[in-house]
Formats: structure tokens, sequence, C-alpha cells
């Protein structure tokens, strides 16, 4: 039966990461679309994995035919990782359920090269959500401008967590641009952006500028972006004859160095980008390396201006740009490539599964989603937790088997012990374990007639006659058998009672010390896992610099299963161990009653008393 028990826990432990294989994220959103990153040779083509990245999702009845089941302003979407439990920090851009299109910023996390794997869901339809879209947490605390030139009135707003608002719009809104909307320059105007700390151009840090451009005359001569600092210089990115370049300035006007490249623009859309890394710089075209060099460059922390220079000496004409980015590091070549190569409308990153239903009736226990979350180490903790489990659980059912056989065995023993009239009528030579040993037909004579083989009174009282027999029989050969034992006979017997009671004593208490361990140390155990899983969702927080209870809620929980798998291995461990204590005292105390039974007996029964020399005559 204990090895039934034993084998039913290993079951029951070992499918345990299995209840996290499929759910529902939630049950108040009604359905749910499947999205898939594909960065192999025919989607994004990555060499080396993005870190953190954040994909554009856009939707149109090509991909999403679902449009009247969400609310208007696309409020109820909501974007959960492949694990259908950590929410994916996230904001629109546009959506427009009446015209079917949909423009979402989703910051999926890791990417991975060359594969293709189901990287979150997309869910919708929950009629009374409110939005929870929030730029701020979409982009890591690198990111210090994102202009998306959503409005189409008004000046744009940065969506990062820093705020860096444009302080004047000179360009026009273009409805019709790559990403949603766009910003015209036609030459008689600029986007100035304020200085600030977090836009400062600093080379030991790290700087990264994109954008996506498009040019509608062919020859153009005229600044993208400039940031002037009126003490160090300037930064100047520039179309020269359709072909990027990159001027670093002295305060005082002299070139400090140049980057020039030889890849045409044209009049289609192109995403250009720049990042500084020390005094390398380099310039990409759609993903693509076009230009590269070293160049002095100083910190240059100053005001930025968009579509022409700052001093109004240069401007980029007839040119409209789109989704303007700056941080505050260099971006790795993939990361860049990422944006290149799925934010246009052609992009092949993305691509969408089959729409699904929520199950009528699908309850989903919380305890087993929090169970999806559980991180790596905090399963090694629960692993031997559960190890520490089974065999607290088989040493209590073992354990508490024997002793109730123990306790049977000691009342039939006592029942024919009060029987007898002859304190040997009981004894046998050998014990049942002997017996069993030897192959002796004994163990079934023993078995069948007596039926008290586990007893330990038995087998008190068999060690008790066995010795009082050896003393009852003669030293020498021919020497006379007799009934009467000498008061220093009788006293080794009671210590040798003493001895076997000590012995059975401990034979109870075997393996009881594995549920004191399982006591005192499953919940500390547990609070280890609890701690280390806290101590990576807050570093994992502080490396990405999202703030957010929904990054933050999944982690604890994970983490708090730890302490709760702990509690669960001590809690039981403590009630078994408290119970099968107190029934091994009473079986302890039943031996020590009968040791002094039996000896008082043995002693009634061979006593030799100073006036009854002859009471018991030799045989």
């Amino acid at each position: 039966m204990a090895r039934i028990a034993l084998a039913t826990l290993v079951m029951l432990f070992a499918s345990l990461p299995a209840f996290a294989k499929e759910g529902w994220w939630n049950d108040q959103w009604e359905y749910r679309k499947p999205v898939l990153i594909n960065t192999g040779a025919n989607g994004a083509n990555l060499s080396q994995a993005v870190p953190d990245g954040v994909v554009l999702v856009r939707l149109h009845l090509g991909n999403f035919g679902y449009f009247n089941d969400t609310l208007p302003n696309g409020d109820d979407l909501r974007f959960v990782a492949a694990d259908d439990v950590t929410p994916l920090p996230y904001h629109i851009e546009t959506f427009d359920a009446a015209n079917q299109i949909g423009l979402v910023w989703v910051r999926v996390g890791a990417i991975q090269p060359q594969a293709t794997t189901q990287s979150f869901y997309m869910y919708y339809g929950n009629a009374k959500a409110p939005g929870a879209g929030s730029g701020s947490q979409t982009y890591d605390k690198s990111q210090s401008l994102v202009l998306h030139f959503e409005n189409a009135k008004g000046a744009p707003h940065d969506s990062t967590a820093y705020g860096n608002n444009p302080s004047e719009f000179g360009a026009a809104y273009d409805g019709a641009s790559l990403i949603g909307g766009g910003a015209r320059f036609d030459g008689n105007g600029a986007i100035k952006v304020p200085a600030a700390p977090s836009l400062n151009v600093q080379p030991a840090k790290g700087w990264t500028f994109s954008a996506w451009l498009r040019l509608d005359q062919p020859q153009q001569d005229g600044a993208v972006l400039d940031v002037a600092d009126p003490v160090n210089g300037r930064l100047t990115l520039a179309v020269r004859d359709t072909a990027p370049v990159l001027g670093v300035f002295g305060a005082g006007g002299q070139t400090l160095g140049e980057i020039a490249t030889t890849t045409a623009l044209g009049d289609a859309w192109h995403h250009v980008a720049v990042t500084v890394e020390g005094k390398h710089a380099r310039i990409y075209v759609d993903g693509n390396i076009a230009g590269e060099g070293d160049v002095a460059m100083p910190d240059i922390n100053g005001a930025y201006t968009i579509g022409g220079r700052g001093d109004g000496t240069q401007r980029l004409v007839n040119a409209i740009v789109d989704e303007v980015e700056v941080a505050s590091v260099a971006r790795s070549p993939d990361t860049i490539a990422l944006a290149a190569r799925s934010q246009g409308i052609g992009s092949a990153l993305l691509a969408f599964g089959e729409d699904a239903q929520r199950e009528a009736g699908h309850q989903e226990s919380y305890f087993v989603t929090t169970l999806r979350n559980v991180t790596v180490d905090g399963w090694v903790v629960i692993g031997i937790l559960g190890l520490m489990a089974m065999l607290s659980w088989y040493v209590m059912i073992a354990k508490g088997l024997i002793v109730r056989r123990i306790r049977a065995d000691n009342t039939a023993f006592i029942a024919a012990y009060k029987e007898i009239d002859d304190i040997t009528d009981l004894y046998h030579e050998k014990t049942a374990e002997e017996a069993q040993a030897e192959g002796s037909d004994l163990l079934e004579a023993v078995r069948g007639h007596k039926g008290y083989v586990s007893s330990t009174l038995y087998h008190l009282y068999n060690a008790g006659m066995r010795d009082a027999r050896d003393r009852l029989t003669g030293d020498s050969v021919g020497a006379a058998r007799t009934k009467v034992l000498s008061a220093e006979a009788i006293a080794t017997i009671k210590a040798a009672l003493d001895a076997q009671s000590v012995r059975e004593s401990q034979r109870l208490n075997s393996q009881m010390v594995l549920l004191t361990l399982a006591v005192s140390g499953g919940p500390f155990l547990g609070l280890l896992g609890t701690v280390v899983g806290v101590m990576i969702t807050f570093a994992a927080i502080a490396a990405s610099g999202d703030v957010n209870v929904n990054a933050i809620a999944p982690g604890i929980a994970a983490a708090l299963v730890a302490t709760v798998a702990g509690l669960g291995v001590a809690i039981p461990s403590l009630f078994g161990y408290n119970y099968l204590t107190i029934r091994i005292k009473d079986v302890t105390s039943e031996m020590q009653v009968f040791v002094d039974e039996l000896y008082t007996r043995i002693a009634e029964s061979y006593d030799k008393r100073p006036d009854e020399p002859t009471r018991q005559a030799a045989e």
C-alpha cells in the first residue's frame, strides 16, 4: 500500500507542469488571434537576437476580419505573450473599426533570429474593457523620443515616458503616410524639439536616430535632422543628391568629420538610421549599412530640428517624414534591421493565425495561471520540495501502517498473554524473522498459531523468555535444569528487557527525522525560491525600465508559488509528525508497562526466596 501511495505521489508531481499547457488569458474577452513572428530568410531575416523588440501590428481586412467585434476605438485590444499569461505592453497609434484599419505598437520582448515561433496573442471582444495602452510602457528606458504623427490637428506628441514633445510644428500633416499620418515638409517650416538630458548625444553612451523618409523630388540638398549645441557644435543628417550624409561640426562651424553614402533614396519610402558609438558612426538605409567611419564626435547637448537646420540655413524640401525615433544607446544592426523590415507595408515579419472564440463555461484557475508563469529557478526549488513531499508522505503512510499493525498485534498478544497459566506457553526459540531468514516452517506456525509477529510486546516477551530459559539451563553437561533464578539473574533479565525495549523504540522512530526536516526545511526552501524569484523580477524591471503592474504582478505571483509549495510540504508533515509521535508514544508506553509486568511475573515464577530455599524443586 505504501508503494502504491508513493507511485501516485510521483505521478502527481510529475504532472504539475502539464497543467499549464493551454488556457485562456481572461474569460472576459471573447476572442483571440495568434500572431507569429518570422525572423527567417523569408521574414525579417535576422542574424542576431533582438533583446527587447517592439513590432508594429497592422490590422486590416486582409488579416483581421472582425472589426465589428471590437470596440470602435480599440480599447478592448490586449496583447499577451506566448505563455498566454503575461500581458505585453502596447499602445495604439490609430484604430478605426468603421474603416477597418488599426496600427498598434507591441513590445514583445526578446526576438530570436532565423525562427518562426508563436510569439503572442491578440485578445479582443470585451464591451466593458477600458483603454489600457501606454506608449511610456511600450518602449524601454533608452528610447527618448518617438513621434508617430498620428494627430491630424496640432503638434505631434512624444510617445515615450520622457515626454519630449515638439515646441514647434512647422510641417504639414499628411494622413496618407507610410504608418498612419506623417509630416510633409515643403521648405517653409520645420519641427523643433527642445533640448533635454534624455536627448543628449553622448558618444560614450551611444546614440541612435531613425526615421522613414520619402523624397518627392529626385534631387535634394537639405537637412533631415540637426542637433545644435552652441558650445560644443552640431550634428546634421542631410540628403545630398538623394544620398544620406552625416556631418559633425564644431561650435565655429568647422567640419569635424563627415560620413557620406552613395545609396540613392529616390521617391520611394526608405528607412534611414544613424548610430554613434564612441568615435564610430554608421548610416543605415533600409536596415543595411550604407556608410560608416570614425569621426571626432563631441557631446552635443542641444535642441533638435527635424526638416532643416536650426539656424534656418538649410531645409529639406518636398519630402515626407514618418516614425521619428531617438535612443540614448547605439541600437544593434539587427534592431535597426527589424524596424526597417517590419514597419513597411509589405512586411513579412508577422503572420496571423486563425481567430478563436472562448469556450462557453471555460474557467481557468488563477493558481494554474500562476503556475504557467513560474521561471526555471522556481521550478528547481519546487522540484526539490516535491521530492521532500514525496519522502514525507511515504514516511507518514508507511509508518502509519506499521504502527497500526503493531497496535493490532499488541492487542492480540496481550489477550493471549493474559490467558496463559504457564509463562512459557507463548515462547518460541526463534522469532518469525529468524524463521523466515532460514526458510523454516516455524514462520507459518508462528503466524498461524500466534497472529502477532509484528507485536513489539511479543518481541519483548520472546527476548525476556529466551534470556530466562538460558539461565534456567545448567551451565555444564549433565548439570541439573532448575526452575529457580537468583536475584542477580532476574536483574540481568530486566536489563535485557530494557535493552530490547530501546531497540524497539528506535525501530518505531526510524525515518521520523525526515518529517522533522520537511517541517523545518520546507518553508525555508520555499522562501529561498520566492526571494530569488522576486530578485529576478525586479532585476528584469530595472533592465527594461518598465514599471508596470502588469509586468510585475505575474513575476511576484509566480515567485510566491515557491513559498506555497514549501508550506504545502511543511504543514502535512507537521500534522503527520505530531500524529505519529503520539501513536508511537502510546506503543512505547505499552512496552514500558509490559516490561514491568513481565519482569514481575518472571520474578514471581522463578524467584529463589531466602525463607523458601526449596520452593521449586530441581527437575
